[in-house]
């Protein structure tokens, strides 16, 4: 089966799965969890780690930062925080030499637990059902984060939104090679996730804008360079800035705007699912060649990493 092909069926089991979401219980995981969190992940799982620590933040009265591996490696702590590791595999070298290194660690993972020989502080979501397959992953970036906002009431109304409207979103775009994205406030969490997907696969080139630091001289940068579109993520209401700034792009080129119906978090949420789609629409038609032997060891790299 090709790429594009897996992602697009990932897309449709995750949906499946968030409609079983109730059937997992965070509450035990959450209990464990110390006043300092430090959200850790690589690569996508770091898009899930950021957005964690935002929760943690205005939810659950944490002290909450987000980290990847090789960061954490470099702090020193006055306190023993509590560490939780997003992996979807839960295996990765990286967190067997976390684990061994530090306390007080979680995993996260979308693998079956029988599948661990030591099961202590390890949460899956595995829900009985086929596992992701391809490099583009969806549920590994959204069942975790939804496991926290499932405890939150009131956001248990957009993870509904999103199960209802998933397949209504239709986005009309041209051929793209090269892309300018503009993010910032709470669409960071869509803009993570859209541009290491980019980044995993090569399908085109793009350049990431935040959107008030444009204005102290990256417009320089942006006017020597030609793009096909310019990606524009915003959450419903925006400032008397960001109307101006959105007018100034669009003299420029194409400008697509990822809006979500939802602002602060709701709209964090909401921009991942669009950028989902959108992501799968720009590859449509591109040929995406993935797990290039030249770098195999770099993964697989056993050892100290900091």
């Amino acid at each position: 089966m090709m790429e594009n092909s897996k992602s697009i069926d990932n897309y449709n089991s995750l949906i499946n799965k968030l409609e079983k979401i109730n059937e997992l219980k965070f509450t035990k995981i959450l209990k464990k969890i110390h006043k300092n969190v430090i959200c850790v992940g690589s690569g996508a799982s770091f898009t899930t780690a950021y957005f964690s620590s935002k929760i943690f933040n205005k939810y659950f009265d944490k002290n909450a930062v987000a980290m990847t591996p090789r960061e954490l490696l470099n702090v020193d702590f006055n306190t023993k925080p509590s560490i939780i590791i997003y992996s979807y595999s839960g295996t990765s070298n990286d967190i067997k030499y976390i684990k061994n290194k530090f306390e007080n660690v979680i995993v996260v993972t979308g693998r079956n637990i029988d599948e661990f020989i030591d099961k202590e502080n390890i949460f899956s979501y595995y829900l009985n059902e086929p596992y992701e397959r391809g490099l583009i992953l969806y549920e590994n970036i959204i069942m975790p984060i939804t496991l926290l906002l499932n405890e939150v009431k009131e956001f248990k109304k957009i993870i509904e939104y999103e199960i209802n409207n998933y397949n209504k979103y239709n986005l009309k775009i041209s051929e793209m090679n090269k892309i300018a994205i503009f993010t910032g406030d709470f669409t960071t969490v869509a803009s993570y996730d859209f541009t290491d997907k980019i980044l995993e696969t090569g399908i085109l080139k793009f350049d990431l804008y935040e959107k008030k630091e444009f204005s102290h001289g990256q417009y320089n940068y942006f006017i020597n360079n030609d793009y096909d579109s310019i990606i524009y993520f915003k959450q419903k209401n925006v400032s008397d800035y960001e109307k101006e700034l959105m007018k100034t792009l669009n003299r420029y080129n194409t400008l697509i705007i990822i809006e979500s119906d939802f602002n602060g978090l709701f709209a964090s949420y909401d921009l991942l699912f669009k950028s989902f789609v959108l992501f799968n629409k720009i590859k449509e038609n591109k040929k995406i060649k993935l797990y290039n032997e030249k770098f195999k060891n770099l993964y697989s790299f056993e050892g100290d990493f900091s």
